[in-house]
């Protein structure tokens, strides 16, 4: 049996600005979101809500890459979050770390 993992986070997701449309929630590292939640998802994250799991340490963020495997290549970027709401406006973002 797989082992639980610590959950620093949980990250609520939407595809659509404003907190509007669908979500979904991640609480642990997701190196591809397409194939995680499906290709409607791939790129698609606009604004996201972060707020503390039940293993949350003072500090703890969560990263968010332009490419799947938490890559962001050169001219490429990525962006950490603190607990809170957050738009995230024109970016296309492939996967997540939260831990």
């Amino acid at each position: 049996p797989r082992a639980i993992a610590p959950i620093p986070l949980i990250v609520r997701i939407y595809r659509n600005p404003q907190f509007h449309g669908p979500w979904a929630t991640v609480v642990e590292n997701v190196p591809n979101i397409g194939k995680y939640l499906g290709n409607t998802w791939h790129g698609k994250v606009q604004s996201i809500k972060v707020s503390k799991g039940p293993d949350y340490v003072e500090g703890t963020t969560v990263q968010f890459f332009e490419h799947i495997d938490y890559n962001s290549r050169k001219m490429g970027y990525s962006a950490k979050y603190v607990v809170g709401e957050h738009k995230l406006l024109r970016r296309k973002f492939k996967s997540i770390k939260v831990r």
